[in-house]
């Protein structure tokens, strides 16, 4: 049989395991780029995603807007995702791991007021998740996990020319539910209008309450925040079986 008769043979058998209705396991090199797939480390984590890459030492899988490299030497096991059942889990696999775009919007009530006025800088804040964050279908980050920051600048009315302004870097989130607490990088700036006191009053800031006593810029303790990430975040959901 010619070698371009045995690769048909095989991807025809590789997309007929794929149509069965459930993922199976397969050997990695007779995956079709673009294949969804299943990789199983041996650390026991498991990574969803489209096939993109692959050669002797790595795989590259795509997600979304997200994209992971995973070693040969770590891979146990991969499995084929057709879409319309549950793949069956390796028995080594322990927690799925995702990754959380950058740009993805954390929404949130601040826990304590802060202040152009009131606040100093590395002053800490708290904003309590509201929403979660979904993705494949799996709360990654519950509502109620905190978000943990710093005041970076607090610049009241009467030490400025002009506006007063008020930063916040958030760097960490506490997992709800869990001991996972993970890096982040995110901001939130807000800067008040150098106009008449009626002006001032009328700011608005969408998904933010705002008070304003003169010029100053004030957030309420209950305000809702929406924290967008400025880098993507790995993290991991522990599997249950």
């Amino acid at each position: 049989m010619s070698r371009l008769g045995t690769v048909r043979r095989t991807l025809i058998g590789v997309l007929m395991i794929a149509a069965a209705g459930c993922a199976r396991r397969v050997a990695l090199d007779q995956v079709p780029i673009g294949t969804t797939v299943e990789v199983t480390r041996l650390d026991g984590g498991v990574v969803r995603g489209t096939l993109a890459a692959r050669d002797d030492r790595k795989v590259r899988l795509v997600a979304g807007r997200a994209a992971r490299e995973i070693s040969r030497a770590e891979i146990t096991s991969v499995q084929l995702v057709d879409g319309t059942a549950a793949p069956v889990l390796a028995s080594a696999a322990k927690f799925r791991e995702f990754t959380i775009p950058e740009g993805t919007v954390l929404a949130g009530r601040l826990e304590s007021a802060i202040g152009s006025d009131t606040s100093e800088r590395n002053d800490p804040v708290e904003v309590t998740l509201t929403d979660a964050v979904i993705l494949d279908g799996l709360e990654v980050l519950p509502a109620g996990s905190i978000v943990s920051g710093v005041v970076t600048s607090a610049q009241p009315s009467r030490n400025v020319s002009g506006r007063a302004s008020l930063a916040v870097r958030f760097t960490s989130v506490s997992v709800a539910g869990s001991h996972e607490t993970y890096i982040v990088s995110a901001g939130l700036s807000r800067t008040a209008r150098s106009t008449k006191a009626d002006d001032v009053r009328k700011i608005a800031l969408p998904a933010v309450m705002l008070a304003t006593s003169g010029p100053d810029v004030h957030l309420l303790r209950g305000a809702a925040i929406a924290i967008p990430l400025d880098d993507s975040v790995d993290v991991r959901v522990p599997i249950k079986r």
